[in-house]
C-alpha cells in the first residue's frame, strides 16, 4: 500500500510491486519507461530488462521493439501452448526476434523451456534469442547514453517537435556530421531542451545516426543522416 504523501508515480510503482508480490513472484525493481514508438509508458520488471530496453532504443539496426508483447499461442503435438516473451524486435532488414532476458545462457535445466520458446518464435516467423547480462554489459556506453537521451525526449513529450525535426533534417547536409553543440548554436532561438528532444526523436525514428555507442552524451555528440553515410 502506498504511503500518504507519495507522488502519483510512486503510488503507481507501489501498486505494481504489490501486484507482483500477490502473484507469488519475487519482488524486482519495476520501471516505468517512456517508449518513443508507442508515445506512452511501458512497465519493465527487473534491471536487466530495463537495460535491454535502452540497448534496443540505441541499436541503429533495430527498426522497432515491443516490450509488452502478447503471448504467442501455438500447437505442439496437438496441445495448445502459450509462451510470453520479454520483447519482440524488428530489424531494418525485416528480420524479427523474440527475446528473453536472462542472467546467463548456461542453465541446462531450461533446455525444454528454450525448445518451447524457439518453437513459439518460429510459429510467428521469428528467431528466438536469449539476451544475457554479458551481452548487456558489453553495451554499457549505449545504455547510459540512451537513458539520458530518452530522458530529454520524455520531458518534452507533450511539446510539438515536427517543425524542428524538418528544420534539423534540412540543416544536415549529405555526408556531414554535426555536433549537438553546433546544432544548439544554429537553433539558439529555440529552447535547448526542445532542440535536443527533436534530435532524439529523429534518432528514435532512425532518420539520424550518432556516435552514442562509443562516446558519452554531450555537446560533442555527433549525429548524421542515415542515408548520408550508409
Amino acid at each position: 500500500m502506498s504511503k500518504p504523501g507519495n507522488s502519483l508515480a510512486q503510488s503507481r510503482r507501489d501498486a505494481l510491486v504489490a501486484a507482483v508480490e500477490k502473484r507469488g513472484k519475487k519482488t524486482a525493481n519495476i520501471w516505468m519507461l517512456y517508449d518513443p514508438v508507442k508515445h506512452d509508458d511501458v512497465v519493465i520488471v527487473s534491471d536487466p530488462r530495463m537495460e535491454h530496453f535502452y540497448a534496443c532504443q540505441g541499436d541503429p539496426d533495430i527498426l522497432s521493439s515491443d516490450f509488452e508483447p502478447e503471448s504467442v499461442q501455438f500447437v505442439v503435438a496437438g496441445e495448445t501452448r502459450n509462451v510470453r516473451f520479454d520483447a519482440t524486435v524488428l530489424f531494418r532488414d525485416g528480420h524479427r526476434e523474440c527475446r528473453h532476458v536472462r542472467t546467463s545462457n548456461n542453465d541446462r535445466a531450461d533446455i525444454e523451456k528454450r525448445t518451447l520458446a524457439a518453437a513459439a518464435a518460429e510459429s510467428v516467423g521469428a528467431s528466438y534469442v536469449i539476451v544475457t547480462l554479458e551481452d548487456l554489459n558489453s553495451q554499457q556506453q549505449r545504455i547510459a547514453n540512451w537513458t539520458r537521451a530518452l530522458g530529454v525526449l520524455h520531458r518534452c513529450r507533450r511539446r510539438p517537435l515536427e517543425v524542428l525535426e524538418l528544420a534539423l533534417n534540412a540543416c544536415l547536409a549529405s555526408r556531414e556530421k554535426l555536433s549537438l553543440g553546433s546544432i544548439l548554436d544554429q537553433f539558439a532561438n529555440s529552447p535547448a531542451a526542445i532542440v535536443l528532444a527533436a534530435v532524439v526523436s529523429l534518432l528514435c525514428k532512425r532518420a539520424l545516426q550518432s556516435d552514442l555507442d562509443t562516446k558519452p552524451w554531450s555537446r560533442h555528440t555527433l549525429v548524421w543522416k542515415v542515408e548520408a553515410l550508409s
